[in-house]
């Protein structure tokens, strides 16, 4: 018996000699290659096809190749007959004959194509929802028919419909028709959470929101919501919290009926906290990260947040990674004290520090490198900063020449030196517009002209390529009958000249003609003074110079002159009035730490000092003996803005200015909240609520040519009531005081218009500010009859 045994199995590694297979797959389980030994080269003797035989014009084999098992790349040969399209379940199998010889077998069906596919029970606003239009160029085979029915069933299962059946019907001539019942929508009545003693139902129904805001049952938003359940416990100390079990009972065929058996668990305290490994830091620094949470439920993911949010800039993380500690490690260990507390230790592996090596560019095409160098703020050889990193990114973004700035990191361990690797998508040049408007009485066309990314460099040496260093030209034409426009401006952010910051030059020109009906006076001649051409020029280059992070200097000259030219019927220019001609300049220093961003100011000061001047004529003619100022001007304007406590702030600020040698044409104007005169300068109107506007006839402030100094007292107490992404509201109680004088004997700190008042404001995205404001004068006015009263404002100041 053993000997028939001993036969049997002498057999069997015989045969296994000669047929031995070893079986390997792609990441496709359905098709495969199947080897038969372990020799290398070999001969093919004969090619078996089983199914299409066009695949074998399609493979680079033939019999009687010879071919290195090992070598011979199979997976590509299958790779490239699933890309052809036609075929499916491809198998290739080798079976060795002997040692030289073997037989190569390639099965395979062919896929099902389709001419039509025709859908039922899917509106045609739905197919819209569910299919893009690139969604349909494909074969319609049966690869799609597949990922056509997962896209159905992703939007219904979305929408709350969780039964949905498919009858697939195939037709003549390969048309194909499936009919769609998504059942009824999968509503919930009501949800049980049975193992909970801490949240009541309403609370419950508040974090879960999503599934029971709508009543209707969306696999992903149960998920998310049991996700944000269990982390309402964690957070509130029950860190062992778990549900142990979900039902869904069926009450009837519209609703069912949600139960949650949640294991809650004890709710834990913090009773100490310390830390393991750390070095460079000691316990005192790292605890001051912390607010006082000794004593205080137990939330590891707030006390994470402390430690590893690299988005906050206070975190111990951050705090590593501004000193050159590339990539610091936490971890976190509990230890239970008596039944209701832990002990937190957080072990810290500091590891190296590490160095900035080399910054690689990717992307940018059209905008120069050493632009960019020059926002990145670390160089080659520096400590590791992440604040200098996110600074970078800041001011890559700032320059709005990029679609998105991306990056990685390359680090090297044994060097201790991190790579950084800037990916680039750059926005277009340039941007042309076209536009006719109509403004009445004329009808005009409109040409504009924006190059953001201009080089004047390679421009003026007649370059092909005009772009690079990040210059912006804004050319902009407004051409009618009437009125003609020209503005042309060129920025440069980054000027070599002496270091400044910025560079600007802007040049505007436009002629506007007024013509009226002919008109004759009692003694019959043309009245000349209704028609006239109106001459505009303005030219002014600016210097900016950042000092410091928060301060800012910049020099103006400007010159401007208006001119009016009186004509008759037929354009023959009769007389030319010079109206206006001004050259200034100007110095003005801004310190402001407050976030441009803020639409509520909450913290922070606003300082300007502001002075604009002319020189005589006799100076510019080198004659030094006459007065040096033909005009000066000089303001001041501080605010201070600061949280008082919860949503309550402050505003206080004081205003003064003076100017000296002046004509009547830039003076000064007091009260009310919106002025326009000619020419008149915007910081040259000092609102003052609860008065009236220097033009109106009654409860005035101001004379009729204006004044020579003023000062002015503000402060707001705030109230912020509303405050989200979309939109923002507060009130405002107000007190302001100030007055203005026609000369300087006149001028006293204390003589002064006073009034209080309170105001709402509203501000929309997109929209802008809404507000109104009323407010009460105590003093009287220049026109002796206003007494003091109320004054109502409304403020709309559109934003985009």
């Amino acid at each position: 018996m053993n000997q028939i045994y001993i036969l049997i199995l002498i057999l069997i590694l015989i045969l296994k000699l000669i047929f031995f297979e070893l079986n390997f797959s792609t990441a496709n389980s359905e098709n495969k290659i199947i080897l038969n030994n372990n020799f290398n080269l070999f001969k093919i003797k004969q090619i078996k096809i089983f199914g299409n035989k066009e695949i074998l014009s399609l493979i680079d084999l033939k019999e009687g190749d010879k071919i290195d098992i090992k070598k011979y790349q199979f997976e590509k040969t299958l790779n490239i007959l699933l890309k052809y399209g036609n075929f499916k379940d491809i198998k290739i199998n080798i079976h060795y004959i002997n040692n030289e010889e073997i037989i190569l077998e390639i099965s395979s069906n062919e896929r099902d194509y389709f001419n039509t596919i025709e859908v039922i029970g899917i509106t045609e606003k739905e197919s819209k929802l569910i299919f893009d239009k690139d969604f349909f160029k494909k074969d319609l085979n049966d690869d799609f028919l597949k990922r056509f029915l997962k896209r159905i069933n992703e939007f219904y299962e979305e929408k709350g419909y969780t039964n949905i059946q498919y009858k697939i019907e195939k037709k003549n001539n390969n048309n194909l028709k499936i009919t769609v019942k998504k059942g009824n929508l999968f509503k919930i009545k009501d949800l049980i959470i049975e193992g909970n003693n801490f949240l009541s139902k309403e609370e419950i129904k508040k974090i879960m929101i999503n599934s029971l805001k709508e009543k209707i049952f969306v696999k992903d938003k149960f998920k998310l919501d049991k996700k944000n359940l269990i982390n309402f416990f964690k957070i509130n100390g029950f860190k062992e919290v778990k549900i142990i079990s979900e039902k869904i009972k069926k009450i009837n065929s519209n609703y069912y009926l949600l139960k949650l058996k949640l294991d809650q668990g004890n709710q834990y305290f913090l009773r100490n906290f310390y830390f393991k490994g750390n070095k460079v830091f000691n316990d005192k620094i790292l605890k001051e990260k912390f607010p006082s949470i000794k004593n205080k439920i137990f939330n590891l993911l707030e006390i994470k947040n402390f430690v590893l949010d690299e988005s906050n800039t206070d975190s111990i993380i951050s705090l590593y990674k501004k000193n050159g500690y590339f990539n610091p490690k936490f971890f976190f260990y509990e230890k239970k004290v008596d039944n209701n507390f832990i002990d937190l230790e957080i072990s810290i592996l500091e590891n190296k520090k590490f160095n900035f090596n080399k910054i690689n560019l990717i992307g940018n095409k059209k905008v120069k490198d050493s632009i960019i160098l020059q926002e990145i703020t670390f160089s080659p050889g520096e400590l590791w900063s992440n604040k200098k990193m996110i600074k970078s990114l800041e001011n890559l973004n700032k320059l709005d020449l990029f679609e998105s700035v991306n990056f990685n990191y390359e680090s090297n361990n044994k060097k201790k030196q991190v790579d950084i690797n800037f990916f680039f998508t750059e926005k277009k040049n340039s941007e042309i517009n076209f536009k006719i408007n109509y403004q009445v009485p004329d009808l005009f066309g409109q040409f504009l002209l924006k190059i953001n990314n201009f080089s004047l460099l390679n421009f003026l040496k007649f370059n092909k390529i005009t772009y690079g260093d990040n210059q912006k030209v804004n050319f902009l034409i407004n051409l009618g009958e009437n009125l003609k426009k020209i503005n042309l401006s060129f920025i440069d952010p980054k000027p070599k000249l002496l270091n400044f910051s910025k560079f600007q030059l802007n040049f505007f020109s436009s002629k506007e003609k007024k013509k009226n009906k002919i008109e004759y006076n009692k003694k019959n001649f043309l009245n000349e003074e209704n028609n006239y051409d109106f001459t505009k020029n303005q030219y002014s280059m600016k210097l900016i110079k950042e000092l410091k992070k928060f301060n800012k200097l910049e020099f103006n000259i400007n010159y401007d002159s208006n001119k009016k030219s009186f004509f008759k019927n037929k354009n023959v220019i009769t007389k030319v009035i010079e109206k206006y001609k001004n050259l200034n300049f100007q110095l003005f220093f801004n310190k402001k730490t407050i976030d441009k961003n803020q639409i509520l100011v909450k913290k922070g000061e606003n300082l300007k000092l502001n002075s604009i001047f002319t020189l005589t004529s006799s100076l510019r003619k080198k004659n030094l003996k006459k007065k040096f100022f033909e005009y000066f001007k000089f303001q001041y304007k501080t605010i201070w803005y600061n949280k008082v406590f919860n949503n309550f702030f402050t505003k206080i600020g004081y205003e003064f200015g003076f100017i000296l040698n002046n004509n009547s044409n830039n003076n000064f104007y007091m009260g009310g909240t919106n002025f326009e005169k000619d020419n008149l300068n915007k910081e040259n109107f000092i609102p003052l609520r609860g008065y009236y506007e220097p033009n109106k006839f009654f409860g005035v402030i101001t004379k009729k040519n204006g004044g020579v100094i003023y000062n002015k007292y503000i402060s707001e107490l705030r109230y912020l009531i509303l405050d989200n992404n979309f939109l923002k509201f507060w009130i405002s109680n107000f007190f302001e005081a100030g007055n203005i004088f026609d000369n300087y004997k006149n001028f006293s700190i204390l003589n002064l218009k006073r009034s209080i008042g309170t105001g709402l404001r509203l501000f929309v995205n997109y929209i802008g500010y809404l507000g109104c404001d009323l407010s009460y004068r105590f003093d009287k006015t220049l026109d002796k009859t206003t007494k003091p009263g109320w004054k109502f404002n409304f403020i709309f100041d559109k934003k985009f």
